[in-house]
């Protein structure tokens, strides 16, 4: 039986426009396989009818716990509604870059979450749910939101709840958009939280063609890794395998990749949205030295290939340059329903080590 046989279900698209190519893949996690869960995750993109048409993605994660147990249908609804809507506002505001990075910042997620929340209540009256307070319904569907939208002249990204997106400049820097929201372990904004506009972070790149990757992934990824170091050498060396494989043939080898982290490191679903802009070849080293507008938080190091990462020696042919490994076997433990790391400082009355605490629950 092939990995892809054992993994459950998954799925991947790949498509292209004059601004480059995207490939996208969605595995069912390792956790979910065992107990006969669904994926909590789902995407979404737009259908070019031109080959100038902007490219939008939208990925989601459902909160999956009892509390939240149509969440899978919640992230599905999400990413289907976020692209509707931003095509709209697109073919609205194309001609003024200002208007059109308001709009996205200021209106789009509260218009997503009016018909989000219709198609929500839709969706339960069709599933007999009954007899319940709406805000119980939307709690029930919760999902976390991540969407770019890419053009020539600028890409808009945006995100609610956790999850990552990341850049890799034309300089090959790593650079991560938008910060990481101050929450308690793996506590997360929601599309069902109250005031859940007021949690929408969107950031505006201007001459997204001068860069070369846009990745985006749900959490349960960057969870399989002891610290955003590692994530970020894992992403970068994803980068460069990416860059010298067929878009059309890289679906299945990344599902059974992103199957394999998932039993290895954090056991959850797992969707990765990876863009490949056309004008900046990936570790051409010929491109000259640019100011990069998105700078902050960015990691500088590049990958070694042939270390030991994470504590862990990899089992990876020595063809493929993903030797980033997930380390949670190795670097967290398990007590009850929650997975805690150690941390090396001391806490502050000097008894430590302290822990963190690592758990999934929405704030409401």
């Amino acid at each position: 039986m092939s990995d892809i046989e054992k993994m459950g279900t998954h799925e991947k698209t790949y498509g292209g426009s004059v601004y480059g190519c995207y490939t996208i893949v969605s595995v069912q996690g390792a956790s979910h396989v065992k107990n006969q869960q669904p994926c909590q995750d789902a995407f979404h993109c737009s259908e070019q009818k031109e080959s100038s048409d902007p490219v939008i993605i939208a990925i989601a994660d459902g909160h999956g716990d009892q509390r939240h147990d149509m969440s899978h249908y919640g992230a599905k609804l999400a990413t289907e509604t976020a692209v509707r809507v931003l095509e709209d506002l697109y073919k609205e505001l194309k001609t003024s870059k200002t208007y059109l990075f308001r709009s996205f910042r200021d209106d789009f997620l509260k218009e997503v979450l009016k018909q989000w929340k219709k198609e929500v209540l839709v969706h339960a009256a069709e599933h007999d749910i009954k007899g319940e307070e709406p805000s119980h319904v939307y709690r029930r569907y919760g999902t976390t939101l991540l969407v770019a939208l890419l053009c020539e002249d600028e890409a808009l990204i945006g995100q609610i709840g956790d999850g990552d997106i990341l850049l890799i400049d034309g300089d090959n820097r790593l650079i991560t958009p938008i910060a990481k929201d101050d929450l308690i372990g793996n506590a997360t904004y929601s599309l069902c939280s109250a005031e859940a506009s007021h949690f929408w972070n969107a950031v505006r790149i201007p001459n997204p063609v001068n860069n070369q990757f846009l990745m985006m992934s749900t959490d349960g990824l960057s969870n399989c890794f002891a610290d955003d170091d590692n994530f970020h050498k894992f992403a970068l060396s994803l980068a460069e395998y990416v860059s010298s494989h067929d878009d059309a043939s890289i679906g299945d080898t990344l599902a059974a990749l992103l199957f394999d982290y998932s039993s290895k490191g954090s056991g959850d679903d797992i969707t990765l949205a990876l863009f490949k802009f056309k004008n900046s070849p990936f570790l051409s080293g010929q491109k000259e030295e640019q100011p990069s507008t998105m700078e902050r938080n960015r990691s500088t190091s590049a990958l070694p290939t042939d270390e030991k990462q994470n504590g862990a020696s990899s089992s990876a042919n020595i063809d493929d340059p993903l030797h980033i490994g997930p380390s949670l076997e190795q670097k967290y433990r398990k007590i009850g329903k929650h997975i805690y790391k150690p941390v090396t400082s001391t806490d502050q009355k000097g008894q430590g080590p302290r822990y963190n605490i690592r758990f999934k629950d929405e704030l409401q």
